[in-house]
């Protein structure tokens, strides 16, 4: 079994090898290509402060998805939850857009 720290590891090195092109699940759990990489920086108010480096990715669909905190790997072997599952998941916060952006994606 993997180590937290051997997983941790490889987490950076997938996130400093993303390039333009290549595929991603982002949040919504959509697999799309970048097509643009950025760099920004974050400061929090809390953070008295202190600023940290956010890589973020520019998908086909111009979202935007941090590769620290909304994506994956597009090639991952874990399924996708169902349809059903995510708004389970999102409870009130399940909207009518939502059901537009999930119209085609497995119900059960």
């Amino acid at each position: 079994m993997e180590s937290a720290h051997d997983s941790r590891n490889r987490f950076k090195n997938w996130v400093k090898s993303v390039k333009i092109g290549d595929i991603v699940c982002d949040c919504r759990y959509f697999h799309q290509r970048v097509i643009a990489l950025r760099n920004t920086y974050s400061e929090e108010p809390w953070s008295k402060g202190m600023r940290w480096q956010e890589k973020e990715v520019v998908l086909e669909d111009g979202s935007s998805c941090s590769l620290y905190h909304c994506a994956n790997a597009g090639d991952h072997k874990w399924p996708h939850p169902t349809k059903s599952q995510i708004k389970q998941n999102l409870g009130d916060f399940w909207t009518d857009a939502h059901e537009r952006m999930y119209k085609d994606w497995p119900e059960n």
